[in-house]
């Protein structure tokens, strides 16, 4: 137990030296988690929309939002419980078979003379969090009708 109190202590003294005063696991789930709203009323569609989020605390019945449940279940009886969905984007091309093999590929069969760039490329990529996908968005920007050159599935 003392364990893990130090390692709390040190996280807290890290973030108050680094100027942030709140607490760190809540701040890093603040950045994860979009500002939505555990449920909704529907009074159009006589329905009471929740997240799935909402929906797994309030089968707790020592949750608050049980209890926030149950009132707004005693509230509108006859409404009907929706569970929200996320809306796909859709609006997103594709980047569907862009391997590194693909990307190296294109290039020495298209453009010869742009190797020299791509592995300067790959090695710049390296010094980042995920270095497949700084190559995928320079490969994209570069070549961006690199889909017309693309294996399609056999669908």
């Amino acid at each position: 137990m003392d364990k893990n109190f130090e390692k709390n202590a040190s996280a807290q003294n890290n973030t108050a030296a680094a100027g942030n005063t709140k607490n760190p696991t809540r701040a890093q789930s603040e950045k994860k988690h979009r500002n939505v709203e555990p449920c909704k009323i529907d009074h159009t569609n006589d329905t009471i929309i929740i997240t799935k989020d909402f929906a797994k605390k309030a089968n707790n019945p020592l949750n608050a939002e049980f209890k926030y449940f149950a009132a707004l279940r005693q509230s509108f009886p006859g409404y009907k419980v929706v569970a929200r969905t996320a809306k796909p984007s859709g609006s997103r091309p594709s980047m569907k078979g862009l391997s590194d093999k693909f990307m190296k590929h294109h290039i020495l069969v298209l453009h010869q003379n742009d190797i020299a760039e791509y592995e300067r490329q790959k090695e710049i990529s390296e010094a980042f969090k995920c270095p497949h996908m700084y190559m995928r968005k320079w490969f994209d920007k570069k070549y961006p009708n690199w889909r017309e050159y693309a294996v399609r599935d056999a669908a």
